[in-house]
């Protein structure tokens, strides 16, 4: 604890150091903005909802996007489950109506506020949607300073998102619990509606490279109170502050076609280190990788663990299977390339490896134990032990999904995205993942058309194939249909 408590303070000094003279702690006198500082790849990197048709009203100290998402999803059962879920109810429909507000004010020359949030209203079958249905989601909001030349301190709820894979990304440290609304299965899309974590970050961006500080404090989990209640007024800070956090980052930009980031993470007493890298091979393939690796328990263990301090499991209660409660140094990686052509179309292969997620072994036993607890509920002596046995086994997939990471140790990854596809306006999508240890796949096509600058209509599908004891095949969902109305004020 009190090694802890050092390394906080000597961030605590630099980050007061930042603040006070930025400049001339990195050896440069104060003075303007200097654009030219910042490096090409970052000034033509695209921000966050900078598509064009969410421009909406734009000056020199305002901008503000608005825009209004309209998602109807069909889903379709799967039955002779080998591991049921404890509840039997399965929603057949769900819809979600949403209005989303993005706004910047620029109140200074160096001073500007940024704020994101989204605003639902859900319904659905068989889904006890809290608060009638209503839910917001403050998904950011903060103040930014640009202490001088292209040095920046930001304070107030950010979404960190960092990583260079595009379906897992190890070194996205700050994603896990932050998605609140699952409105696709498309990781890229996840990663944008999400609630940030509150912290104090500071960037300095040099032309050789740029060094990122980010400090999420823990927030007392006291229930029904505004700043972490899951009411509609509430903004769950229990979700995203529930433990302390501290992210440095080193990015280089000094290496010709290979652009390398070194990351550390500190989370609640473990320590985690990461490198992103990517390298340019000609005009059409980029190659590129991200590793982390950290102590921690597997996923079963974690999973037993956090369900527990939640009181989802009762205190003493035996754990359904056993994991590894042991922390041990665990890697994951996402490594792959990207591939562009010359009508508009770009491919991502990548393969994901977690050493966390589960083994052949761990697997086999999660199946078996699962079809021991679905006999048990068809005798009303002992259903409830059934149910509990079978709630513990879904909690672990739960947690994997929340964390956003593989349950399972090999997948096979693809993406391919084609602009103005047979003709103009219409985008297609597809994404393949394939479970290498079971065959299992998750499929996904789905044809994004604009009608106008204004509105946009998509439509998709998700498959879940395989085997009733592989990984997706023994979802209750085998698949679900889901068509999407965006308007752009």
């Amino acid at each position: 604890m009190k090694s802890i408590a050092a390394a906080l303070g000597r961030l605590c000094i630099v980050l007061a150091l930042l603040i006070a003279r930025p400049c001339v702690l990195f050896g440069e006198e104060e003075k303007g903005t200097d654009l030219e500082l910042i490096p090409e790849a970052i000034l033509l990197e695209p921000s966050p909802r900078t598509d064009p048709a969410l421009e909406g009203k734009t000056s020199n100290s305002f901008r503000i996007k608005i825009f209004v998402d309209e998602i109807a999803q069909g889903n379709f059962q799967r039955h002779g489950l080998a591991v049921p879920p404890p509840s039997p109810e399965f929603s057949d429909w769900s819809n979600l109506l949403s209005l989303d507000v993005w706004a910047e004010a620029v109140l200074t020359s160096s001073l500007s506020f940024t704020l994101a949030d989204r605003f639902n209203y859900m319904e659905g079958s068989n889904i006890d949607f809290p608060h009638d249905g209503f839910q917001n989601d403050m998904e950011e909001f903060y103040l930014s300073w640009n202490a001088c030349g292209s040095d920046y301190i930001d304070l107030g709820r950010i979404n960190v998102k960092n990583g260079v894979a595009v379906g897992f990304n190890p070194t996205d440290y700050f994603k896990t619990n932050a998605v609140v609304t699952r409105i696709s299965e498309d990781t890229t899309v996840l990663r944008d509606n999400r609630l940030g974590a509150l912290m104090a970050r500071v960037q300095v961006i040099r032309e050789i490279g740029s060094l990122t500080i980010a400090a999420a404090p823990q927030v007392s989990d006291t229930p029904h109170r505004w700043w972490t209640d899951e009411s509609a007024e509430g903004l769950q800070l229990d979700r995203t502050n529930n433990r302390t956090r501290v992210l440095a980052k080193v990015a280089i930009n000094a290496l010709k076609g290979v652009n390398p980031e070194l990351l550390y993470f500190y989370d609640d007493g473990r320590s985690n280190v990461g490198l992103n890298i990517t390298r340019v091979l000609g005009d059409r393939v980029v190659t590129y990788a991200e590793w982390s690796a950290g102590r921690r328990m597997d996923i079963i263990g974690e999973a037993l663990e956090d369900a527990r301090k939640a009181g989802i499991i009762p205190a003493g209660a035996p754990s359904a299977i056993r994991g590894s409660t042991d922390e041990r140094f665990r890697n994951q990686l996402a490594v792959g390339f990207s591939y562009t052509d010359s009508a508009k179309r770009t491919t991502w292969l990548e393969y994901h490896y977690n050493e966390a997620g589960l083994s052949s072994d761990d697997w086999d036993l999660w199946v078996n134990t699962g079809k021991e607890a679905a006999a048990l509920i068809d005798n009303p002596a002992t259903e409830l032990f059934g149910r509990n046995i079978l709630g513990q086994l879904w909690t672990i997939r739960e947690f994997a999904q929340d964390v956003q990471e593989p349950l399972r140790r090999h997948t096979l990854f693809i993406r391919s995205f084609w602009e103005d596809a047979l003709v103009n306006k219409l985008n297609l999508t597809g994404i393949l993942q394939v479970n290498l240890q079971d065959g299992s796949i998750f499929l996904q096509p789905l044809a994004e058309y604009h009608l106008s600058n204004s509105a946009t209509l998509s439509l998709a599908f998700d498959f879940f194939l395989g085997s009733k004891e592989s990984e997706l095949g023994s979802l209750p969902k085998r698949g679900d249909v889901r068509a999407r109305f965006t308007y752009y004020f």
